[in-house]
């Protein structure tokens, strides 16, 4: 991990700069490496022979992987609506950075969610962020890099999954905090493990594999570590040399049962999970 800047870096072809959610230092290196500085949600090209950095949207972690935070938790969707906007971006790929995809949350800079006044910003960027996610018009390949403890569903919506072999899924936050996973993993893992594994794993707060993930048809290929970015950025650039009005609606059209799950059921499913926050005031210690 030395050397390598924290974040989530998010690769898009032919960005727009994102000027709103950064404030644009520790730009990473022209051939993909970041310094390190800083870290952060990270906009970029992903073209057949070069990759270019743009944007980012700032994390709160340093000097290593990405932790989740209140603020990463607000600059997310409006990132994601930034890409969909720009329409010459065509592909694209979400990764971590270092030896894992996010594990570590921050939780008390989400703010105080026992009071409905925070929980509703908390809903409102929660259920953006999932339906912008699965309602982006182009391709999405996650480059899972490692363990994925916090929102593993960002990586498991994606249209194609490669994931390192030393990558293990799990929900870390809800249950350890005590609150209903209902901000959309729930969703992401039925869709992509089953309605019987998902609720198995959810009531024990079980982990999986990478490799099981691709024996239950959640991840398209396991390789190692270092093979998984350079996979997905190849998929990447031959997805973006296609005809884009074929790649555009490829998306729209394999994604409209999760799309409309989502627009279903992360209202009502985060909704729960803010009563359940909200008892955590008024439990005996």
């Amino acid at each position: 991990m030395a050397g390598r800047a924290a974040g989530v870096r998010l690769l898009a072809d032919r960005p727009r700069r994102v000027p709103a959610l950064g404030d644009g230092r520790d730009l990473p290196d022209a051939d993909g490496g970041d310094d390190r500085r800083g870290g952060g949600l990270w906009t970029g090209r992903s073209r057949p022979g070069r990759r270019e950095f743009h944007g980012r949207a700032r994390s709160s972690s340093y000097g290593g992987p990405a932790t989740f935070t209140g603020e990463m938790h607000t600059d997310f969707p409006r990132a994601l609506f930034e890409i969909g906007e720009d329409r010459d971006n065509r592909v694209l790929v979400l990764t971590g950075t270092g030896d894992r995809f996010m594990t570590d949350i921050d939780g008390a800079s989400l703010g105080d969610i026992t009071k409905p006044a925070n929980w509703d910003r908390t809903l409102g960027e929660g259920r953006r962020v999932m339906q912008r996610l699965v309602d982006l018009e182009m391709p999405v390949i996650a480059a899972v890099n490692g363990p994925a403890s916090v929102h593993s569903e960002y990586a498991l919506l994606s249209d194609i999954v490669i994931a390192a072999d030393t990558t293990v899924f799990t929900d870390f936050p809800h249950l350890t905090f005590g609150i209903v996973p209902g901000d959309g993993i729930q969703i992401a893992w039925e869709e992509a493990l089953g309605l019987n594994r998902t609720r198995y794993l959810t009531l024990t707060q079980g982990s999986f594999t990478a490799e099981q993930a691709e024996r239950w048809g959640a991840v398209a290929e396991v390789l190692p570590l270092d093979e998984v970015l350079p996979r997905a950025q190849h998929l990447a650039e031959e997805l973006a040399a296609k005809p884009q009005l074929l790649t555009r609606y490829l998306a729209v059209t394999l994604r409209q049962r999760i799309s409309r799950r989502m627009a279903e059921g992360t209202q009502l499913g985060m909704a729960l999970e803010g009563l359940t926050a909200a008892d955590l005031a008024h439990q005996q210690k």
